[in-house]
């Protein structure tokens, strides 16, 4: 039973090196890896920030039909169908 313990940690500490080896080969260097992990980070934060303002711009929105009721909503800034 002890060697097959073993065995299957061997084995999976093999797959994690493999993947590891992957990993790094599609980066080529560390600082590869460094670079990708930034332009990752940037993205999120590119996308976090588009979000954020979406939402600020629909809650002034909603503010504004609450203070004025009777106002038509804003038009779309889509050109009108033919």
């Amino acid at each position: 039973m002890r060697t097959t313990h073993r065995s299957a940690l061997s084995g999976a500490v093999l797959a994690m090196s493999a993947v590891a080896l992957l990993a790094l080969a599609g980066c080529n260097t560390m600082r590869g890896l460094g670079q990708d992990t930034q332009a990752g980070g940037r993205a999120v934060e590119r996308s976090a920030k588009e979000t954020q303002q979406q939402l600020e711009e629909r809650q002034r929105r909603e503010r504004e039909q609450q203070q004025n009721p009777g106002a038509a909503p804003p038009s779309s800034t889509a050109p009108p169908s033919a």
